[in-house]
């Protein structure tokens, strides 16, 4: 799994355990079609939304809206043109975002691309489990970028995707 990790260029307003976080850790550059890194950091503009967040946008859903970390409490967020008047949380920080995409990696592929519903069920079980070991508020919410994603995996969207089952990653906090 390749990351992207950002030394120049990060907005001089972010906390200074994010700042280290992304410049020696970093995020994933990208998984599946729900998330791609993006290329440099920048304030959020939160565009087609009603409402304002002080966040760093980090990435990309699969539709192209912003996922960032919110610099007055570390959630990170999805700022969704489809939920205009609140933004979705995705996870309680940017280490459980992290640890809940490569885990994701790490299970791929799902499914064979000759699965059936049922297959498609137990793959979504399974994943949930571990969206719930790591970050249980990432799934609280069944409008929420995770429950999205499951909602996906259940009726076999992601057949035969993935890489590889190899990756590990220690999660590391900088604070």
């Amino acid at each position: 799994m390749e990351f992207v990790k950002y030394g120049e260029g990060i907005p001089s307003v972010v906390r200074d355990d994010l700042r280290n976080y992304l410049e020696w850790n970093g995020i994933p550059r990208n998984v599946l079609t729900i998330f791609r890194a993006a290329d440099s950091l920048r304030i959020a503009l939160g565009a087609g939304v009603e409402y304002h967040i002080n966040g760093l946008v980090v990435g990309f859903s699969r539709e192209d809206e912003e996922i960032c970390v919110d610099l007055d409490n570390g959630r990170v967020f999805l700022l969704a043109d489809w939920s205009p008047t609140s933004p979705l949380q995705v996870n309680r920080d940017i280490y459980s975002f992290v640890e809940s995409l490569v885990a994701l990696q790490g299970m791929l592929p799902l499914y064979g691309r000759d699965r059936d519903l049922d297959e498609s069920a137990t793959a979504e079980v399974r994943v949930r489990a571990q969206l719930e070991r790591i970050d249980p508020i990432s799934i609280e919410d069944p409008n929420s970028f995770w429950s999205a994603f499951l909602d996906d995996v259940a009726v076999g969207d992601y057949p035969g995707q993935g890489l590889s089952r190899t990756t590990v990653v220690t999660r590391v906090r900088v604070r």
